[in-house]
């Protein structure tokens, strides 16, 4: 079993309703692959350590993000919300985790990311270090599902990305919004991913996010003709 190490809490900014981004010190000697995952050994009586995806890019050197979202009645979010602030030391240990890009480059692939919530934490950390290192695919997606306009994560960001990379294409899905003004995709992530590739592309795609999402997309992935070796996953 690893020995947990201490990295200093940098800051924390709230990114939406319930949702902050918490930026640890990275450990010089600390290396992860992009999908990975850590675990943080809280003072708190626990039957499991709780684990959270690395959100930031393998090529960032001096810290390390988490995305998390608060859930009522959790001690973990409870803590990290209320009681941990910049200064503190967290203790850490990881990265663990076999999720991460195993799909060479191409002109004529595709590369989906399909997330719902936090889940876009191991899926930002692979779209930032595909994108940094300069592996070109015909296009790259990244589909996520959230509630409402205000619960969208890094929105800023994939925007500018969007502009940066013009084979990139960032698709937030709404499924109550009530806002009338709202020109996106509405609705869960299903109908977005299905009119995309409803003709079989060369695609590959990698699936966060809640267990049901997930199940349900791999069962119409495999409907529309993709193999399972197409499919890679993390639930949450």
């Amino acid at each position: 079993m690893q020995e947990p190490f201490g990295s200093e809490v940098l800051e924390i900014i709230d990114e939406a309703p319930h949702v902050k981004r918490f930026f640890l010190q990275r450990k010089k000697d600390l290396s992860f692959t992009a999908g990975q995952h850590i675990k943080l050994h809280l003072p708190l009586t626990l039957s499991f350590i709780p684990a959270f995806s690395i959100a930031s890019s393998p090529s960032d050197t001096e810290k390390l993000e988490l995305i998390i979202s608060w859930k009522g009645n959790n001690p973990v979010s409870d803590h990290l919300f209320h009681q941990v602030k910049a200064g503190d030391i967290l203790n850490v240990t990881g990265p663990f985790g076999t999720f991460h890009m195993t799909t060479e480059p191409g002109e004529a692939k595709e590369l989906c990311f399909i997330g719902t919530g936090t889940g876009i934490a191991p899926l930002r950390s692979m779209l930032l270090d595909t994108l940094a290192k300069e592996k070109h695919f015909k296009s790259i997606r990244l589909i996520m599902g959230y509630r409402e306009k205000a619960g969208i994560l890094y929105n800023t960001e994939m925007e500018e990305l969007q502009k940066r990379y013009p084979n990139f294409h960032f698709i937030p899905v709404l499924s109550r919004e009530e806002d009338t003004h709202w020109t996106g995709e509405r609705g869960h992530v299903h109908h977005v991913y299905k009119k995309l590739y409803e003709h079989k592309a060369a695609a590959e795609f990698y699936l966060c996010g809640w267990k049901e999402m997930i199940k349900k997309t791999m069962e119409t992935l495999t409907e529309a003709g993709f193999s399972p070796d197409q499919v890679h996953y993390e639930k949450y």
